[in-house]
C-alpha cells in the first residue's frame, strides 16, 4: 500500500468517527455542513503534514471530536469552525473566505482562533495579543474557548513529536493559562489531564517517580476503596438512597502540588484519593437527596470539622453543585468524599458550556454567573495600557476557581478570591465605596483595609468622604476590579512617585559611581524582578529594602569588575563559576547556532546535569534558568519566542555555586556534623553556612561549591543521613 493511500484510509476512518460522534444531534442538512467543511480544511491543508508525521487534517478532525465528545457541545457550528480553525493562520485562505462559504458566525469564531502575527501593541507580545484577541471574542461566543481548549488538548497529546524547548514552552503555557481557563469552564477532566501533560513535559523525572508510586500502591488502594465503600453504600440504600459509588486517584499533577505546598514526600499525602457519590434519585428530589447522603455518611464515618464544603446552596461561578466532606475511614485515614446527583455529576464532567444553546446571532449561555465573570474581566482586556506581564497576570487572577463568600450587613452574599481584602469587597460593592473606605468591621471587629477576609466573614464596609484613593492599596488588593478602579484613580498620584524616586535612585547611583544605564541597574531589576516604573514608584513610597539594594549593587559592580572575594579557587578543578564567564574565560554553556552574553539566573542557580533553557533579555542577554523554574514558565507563557535552546559544555572542568537548605531538630554538635560531611567526607567547598536554632528545631542555609546536580544531590542525601535532620532540599543562592 502506498503512503498516499494509506493517509487516505487513516483520514477516512477519523472522520467517519467524527460523524459516528455526532449522529444523535445533527440532521442530513447539518451533516452536509460539516462534510463541506472536512473536504474544504482537507484541500487547504492537503500539503502540510504534523511533526508528527502525518497528515494535518487529522488535527482539526480531532479537536472536532474532542468538543463532541469531551467537552460535550452538541452543536453543529462548532464542529465546522473545529474543522477549519487553522486554515487561516496556517493557508492563504482569509477570514472572509469563510465567511462566504461557512458564515459569519463561523468566521468569527475562527478569527477569534487566529494567531495575531503582527501589528502588536509596544507593550506587549504575540502571546498576550492573541490570548486577549481570544477572550475578547470569548465574551460574545463560549465556543471560542472551548474549541481553543480542545485544540490545546489535543496538540499536548502528541507534544511528544516537538522539539525539546518547544515542549517546554507549550506546557509553561498550558499551565499558566490553558488549563486554570478550562478549570473555570468546569472542564475539570480537561484541566487535570492539561495539567498533567505540563508536568509530564516540563519535570519528566518528577512525574515519572510520582507515577510508579501511584501504581505500586494501586492494589492495596483499591483494597482499601472497597471496605471503605461497602459498608457505606449498604446504609445509603437501606434508606432509600439508590446510588453509585466509586474511587478515583488524584492526578499526579494534584499530588505533586500538595507535595510541594506542604513540603512532604509522596508517603505523607493522606489523602490521595477521592470518593464519589451519585445519587440516582429524580431532579426535583435531587439537593434533599445529597443531604441526606451527607449525614448518613457523617453518621457512618468522623467526620473533619473544617473540610466540608456546600457547593448546594451556593454553587461556584461556573455552575459547579455538590458536597464535599472529608471524614476518617477505616485505620484512621482521612478519605474526601464527594456528594452528588446524577444530573449534577454530568454537568461537572462536561461542564455547563454542554447545555448551552446558542442562536446565528452568537451565544446566548444561561448561566448568568458565568456572564457576570466575563463582565469583570472585560475591563482588563480592553485595557491597552498594561504590558504583557501584567495582563497575564490579571487574566489569571480572574481564572480562580476557588471562591470564599462573605457577608455584607444585610446579609448580602459576595463572592471573592482566596486572598481578598476589605477593600476588594469594598470595590466589588461599588466604586464609589472602594475609593471612599477607610476600613471595615469584620465579624463586629474593626479592621484595617488590608484585613485578608475568610469564608463566612460578616464585614461592613466604615467610609469617609475625605478618603481619596491611594497607590499603595495596589500592594495589596487581590481583585481585577480593585486594581484597575485605584490605577484609574492614582495615575498622577503614581507619576509623582516615581519621579521622587527616580531622582532617589539617580542619586544613589552616583554615590556608587554607577551611571544608570549601566548594566548594573538592569541586573538589579532583574534581580528584583520589576521594571524601572516600579521600581521608581516603590522608592518614591519608600516600600523597598534599600539595604538590600545597596548589597547587591555594591557587589554585582564588584563582580563586574573581576574583584569579587566570592571566586574562590575549588582545590580540585582550580576554577569557580557565577556568572557570564568562568575565572579563566572558558564558557560552559554552548548556545544554538550563536556566542552569546549570558548569566546564571539567580531565581533558580543551575548547575551542571539540570536541564536547562535560555530567555532572552533585550538588556542581560540571555539569561539562563533551570527548566523547572516557574519563573521561566510565566516568562515563556507570556514570550515564547525568546526562548533560546542552550545546552552545558560537556568538558566539566567548573565549579558552580549551589544552595541548600537544611531542617531538623536542634542539638549539640549538629553544625559540625554538617561541616563534617560537606567538606571532609565529600570535599566540597563552602561559600557560607548559617544556622539558627529557635525552639529545639534548627534552620539552616549552606552555600557550597560543585561540579554538577548529581554530585549535589549525592552530597544532600549524605547529609539527610545526619542525626537530627529531617529536611533538606536545593534552594536559590
Amino acid at each position: 500500500m502506498t503512503e498516499i493511500k494509506r493517509d487516505e484510509r487513516v483520514v477516512s476512518s477519523a472522520f467517519r468517527g467524527l460523524m459516528r460522534a455526532c449522529e444523535l444531534f445533527m440532521n442530513e442538512d447539518e451533516r452536509e455542513r460539516v462534510r463541506k467543511a472536512f473536504e474544504f480544511s482537507r484541500q487547504a491543508h492537503s500539503e502540510m503534514r504534523r511533526k508528527t508525521g502525518e497528515p494535518y487534517i487529522l488535527h482539526p478532525i480531532a479537536v472536532a471530536r474532542v468538543v463532541v465528545e469531551e467537552i460535550g457541545l452538541k452543536d453543529t457550528t462548532a464542529v465546522v469552525a473545529a474543522l477549519v480553525h487553522d486554515v487561516v493562520e496556517d493557508t492563504d485562505y482569509t477570514v472572509k473566505d469563510i465567511q462566504a462559504m461557512f458564515g459569519r458566525t463561523v468566521a468569527q469564531i475562527t478569527d477569534g482562533l487566529t494567531k495575531i502575527s503582527h501589528g502588536v501593541h509596544a507593550m506587549s507580545t504575540m502571546q498576550a495579543e492573541t490570548f486577549r484577541k481570544m477572550l475578547l471574542t470569548m465574551s460574545s461566543d463560549i465556543r471560542v474557548a472551548l474549541i481553543k481548549i480542545a485544540d490545546r488538548l489535543h496538540n499536548m497529546r502528541t507534544l511528544k513529536s516537538m522539539k525539546p524547548e518547544s515542549r517546554l514552552k507549550i506546557s509553561a503555557e498550558t499551565s499558566f493559562l490553558y488549563a486554570p481557563l478550562a478549570h473555570r469552564l468546569g472542564l475539570y477532566n480537561i484541566k487535570t489531564e492539561l495539567e498533567d501533560l505540563a508536568l509530564f513535559y516540563t519535570e519528566p523525572e518528577t512525574y515519572q517517580e510520582i507515577a510508579k508510586k501511584v501504581r505500586a500502591t494501586g492494589p492495596a488502594r483499591g483494597r482499601y476503596i472497597q471496605n471503605f465503600i461497602t459498608p457505606l453504600k449498604a446504609m445509603l440504600e437501606s434508606h432509600g438512597l439508590p446510588c453509585e459509588i466509586f474511587g478515583r486517584v488524584k492526578s499526579i499533577s494534584s499530588i505533586y502540588q500538595k507535595m510541594k505546598k506542604q513540603g512532604i514526600p509522596f508517603e505523607q499525602v493522606y489523602d490521595l484519593f477521592a470518593v464519589r457519590v451519585i445519587v440516582d434519585v429524580p431532579e426535583q428530589q435531587e439537593y434533599e437527596a445529597c443531604w441526606k447522603a451527607y449525614r448518613l455518611i457523617d453518621s457512618l464515618y468522623q467526620n473533619h470539622p473544617n473540610r466540608m464544603r456546600d457547593w448546594l446552596t451556593r454553587p461556584r461561578p461556573n455552575g459547579y453543585e455538590a458536597l464535599h466532606t472529608t471524614v476518617t475511614g477505616p485505620g484512621g485515614r482521612w478519605v474526601e468524599v464527594q456528594i452528588r446527583s446524577r444530573r449534577m455529576d454530568y454537568n461537572a464532567e462536561k461542564g455547563p458550556a454542554a447545555h448551552w444553546r446558542y442562536k446565528d446571532n452568537g451565544a446566548t449561555p444561561a448561566d448568568k454567573k458565568f456572564e457576570e465573570w466575563l463582565g469583570k474581566i472585560r475591563s482588563v482586556l480592553e485595557n491597552k495600557d498594561i504590558d504583557a506581564r501584567e495582563f497575564f497576570m490579571e487574566v489569571k487572577n480572574d481564572l480562580v476557581t476557588e471562591h470564599i463568600h462573605v457577608f455584607t450587613p444585610k446579609g448580602e452574599l459576595k463572592m471573592l478570591p482566596p486572598g481578598a481584602t476589605v477593600l476588594d469587597l469594598a470595590y466589588e460593592i461599588h466604586t464609589t465605596i472602594g475609593h471612599t473606605a477607610i476600613g471595615g468591621k469584620v465579624n463586629y471587629e474593626a479592621v484595617g483595609l488590608n484585613h485578608v477576609l475568610q469564608n463566612g466573614d460578616r464585614v461592613e464596609i466604615i467610609t469617609s468622604k475625605a478618603q481619596k484613593p491611594d497607590i499603595s492599596w495596589l500592594d495589596f488588593v487581590k481583585t481585577s476590579k480593585a486594581r484597575e478602579r485605584i490605577k484609574d484613580a492614582t495615575r498622577e498620584q503614581k507619576k509623582a512617585f516615581e519621579e521622587k524616586g527616580k531622582k532617589f535612585f539617580e542619586e544613589s547611583l552616583r554615590r556608587y559611581g554607577v551611571a544608570p544605564d549601566d548594566r548594573v541597574v538592569d541586573e538589579l531589576l532583574h534581580f528584583l524582578d520589576m521594571d524601572r516604573a516600579e521600581l521608581y514608584r516603590r522608592l518614591g513610597m519608600h516600600r523597598i529594602d534599600l539595604k538590600r539594594m545597596s548589597e547587591f549593587i555594591k557587589a554585582k559592580k564588584a563582580e563586574l569588575a573581576g574583584e569579587s572575594a566570592a571566586r574562590t579557587l575549588d582545590f580540585r578543578v582550580g576554577r569557580t563559576f557565577e556568572g557570564g564567564a568562568s575565572s579563566d574565560g572558558e564558557n560552559p554553556l554552548v548556545f544554538e547556532g550563536q556566542d552569546a552574553s549570558f548569566q546564571m539566573a539567580a531565581c533558580c542557580s543551575p548547575i551542571p546535569g539540570d536541564d536547562i533553557m535560555g530567555f532572552q533579555d533585550p538588556k542581560l542577554g540571555i539569561v539562563v534558568h533551570r527548566s523547572v523554574c516557574p519563573k521561566l514558565r510565566n516568562l515563556l507563557a507570556i514570550d515564547g519566542k525568546k526562548a533560546v535552546k542552550v545546552k552545558w559544555n560537556d568538558k566539566r572542568q567548573l565549579t558552580f555555586l549551589a544552595g541548600i537548605k537544611i531542617e531538623g531538630y536542634d542539638r549539640f554538635g549538629i553544625l559540625i556534623n554538617i561541616v563534617k560531611v560537606v567538606t571532609v567526607r565529600y570535599k566540597v567547598n563552602i561559600r557560607s553556612i548559617t544556622i539558627d536554632g529557635v525552639g529545639g528545631v534548627f534552620d539552616g542555609q549552606l552555600k557550597v561549591y560543585v561540579i554538577d546536580a548529581a554530585e549535589l544531590e549525592h552530597l544532600m542525601e549524605e547529609l539527610r543521613k545526619i542525626d537530627g535532620v529531617v529536611k533538606v532540599y536545593r534552594t536559590e543562592v
